[in-house]
């Protein structure tokens, strides 16, 4: 788990006010929800990974999972942006990599010629991963494409052998595209990200807000209170 249980986020002093108890809690489901997110994808690719070959395959949640991280990091992005800050939220500007993409994501119903025509990339992107088997001397690199796809040349599955560690999955990256500039100058591009960097970074970002959390709680004397019995619940009623 990215939050232990003595995380701050799990124990908010009950002093709060109500919106910054609410805004950090819904940090604390949001940090849950890409955890979920990457969990479920590197799942995924191994499965794939290791069936290569069986026609019984189904790609969708991999674009799920995939640009489920995206959106969900840009929710964290806005959520955190809520906060009080010294210094402009300096901690997470490693992250607005994601935004442009997001933004793609978003509006890709209104990009459909440019997407898929214009510049040759299936509808959702490619994904790619590597991956060592430990059985040769190669790393494995797998491409999945989104929808149906024609490629231009033929791609290269094998690459010279790193020293990784075996059956762990490395550099998950989407490929996509993004938009810039105006209506009359407006273009498109290419774009690719390190699924895999992103995780890295949001994990050291998160211990750096707990860090962050914790030392303001304790300058404020703000007791600590365990939510966990109102925290994500269901409530049944019966009518």
């Amino acid at each position: 788990m990215i939050n232990k249980e003595d995380s701050p986020l799990y124990n908010l002093p009950v002093g709060l006010k109500r919106k910054d108890l609410l805004i950090l809690d819904s940090i604390r489901f949001t940090i849950e929800l890409i955890e979920e997110n990457y969990s479920s994808l590197d799942k995924e690719l191994k499965g794939l990974s290791y069936k290569h070959g069986n026609k019984k395959k189904n790609l969708i949640p991999t674009f799920n999972f995939c640009w489920s991280i995206i959106d969900n990091i840009q929710r964290f992005i806005k959520l955190y942006k809520l906060l009080p800050t010294n210094n402009n939220h300096e901690l997470i500007k490693e992250l607005s990599k994601v935004t442009p993409l997001r933004n793609t994501f978003q509006h890709m119903d209104e990009r459909v010629e440019e997407c898929l025509l214009e510049y040759d990339m299936p509808f959702y992107g490619t994904v790619s991963w590597l991956i060592n088997f430990g059985k040769d001397n190669f790393l494995h690199k797998f491409y999945a494409l989104s929808g149906l796809y024609i490629p231009v040349k033929e791609k290269q599955l094998r690459i010279e052998k790193r020293d990784l560690p075996i059956d762990e999955l490395h550099k998950i990256t989407l490929q996509t595209f993004i938009r810039k500039g105006r209506k009359s100058t407006v273009i498109y591009e290419k774009k690719e990200i390190d699924l895999s960097e992103l995780y890295v970074n949001f994990k050291s970002i998160i211990h750096q807000l707990e860090v962050n959390l914790s030392e303001q709680f304790i300058k404020q004397k703000a007791q600590g209170l365990d939510w966990k019995k109102r925290r994500d619940i269901i409530i049944k009623i019966a009518f």
